[in-house]
């Protein structure tokens, strides 16, 4: 999650390079810049590093993957942008940019966001809010209980307990032996 939350910041880090290339208006000269690159490069790596510690299963694979599409959409955006300005405009850099921070959209019925709309940033809170719920049911497993646990590493000490105390049992009624040492 911490992964994510920092891939989230990074995004918005990299439109705000991409707007510093679409304020100088020299987007065919300069490119989409080193600090873009390194910006949607360190999201690639977080979001990968983020995939392997998934909580939410098949669910938050098929997110996970989204988002990765979404960030590899978002750089040939910019890519082409960038080679087409001289032809385009200022216009494209700026679909390029709603493609990184663009807002979800709202549900006009009930006024609440609607998941997998909007930009990347969007989409790694919804991602984030996906692997928080997967992790939030985790904890109330029966298995983190304390008492199953104990229990699990307890059980077989008190099972073989009794098996002693009822081969004792049987040795000194059945036998008339004394029950040794070496059998506790």
């Amino acid at each position: 999650v911490e992964d994510i939350e920092q891939a989230r910041g990074t995004a918005v880090a990299a439109e705000a390079a991409l707007a510093k290339v679409a304020a100088t208006r020299q987007g065919t000269l300069i490119g989409t810049g080193t600090e873009f690159a390194n910006d949607t490069a360190r999201v690639n790596t977080l979001v990968t590093s983020a995939a392997a510690g998934n909580a939410a299963g098949n669910r938050g694979r098929t997110q996970f993957e989204y988002v990765q599409g979404q960030l590899t959409t978002c750089l040939q955006l910019a890519n082409t942008a960038v080679r087409d300005y001289a032809r385009s405009g200022p216009g494209v850099l700026e679909a390029a940019r709603l493609a990184l921070t663009a807002p979800r959209a709202k549900d006009p019925r009930t006024g609440e966001w609607i998941p997998g709309t909007g930009g990347l940033t969007a989409s790694l809170t919804d991602l984030k809010d996906l692997q928080n719920e997967a992790l939030d049911a985790q904890k109330e497993s029966r298995w983190l209980n304390p008492v199953y646990v104990r229990s699990l590493l307890v059980g077989p000490t008190a099972v073989m307990l009794v098996c002693v105390l009822a081969t004792g049992h049987v040795v000194a009624r059945r036998f008339r032996r004394f029950v040794g040492l070496p059998l506790v």
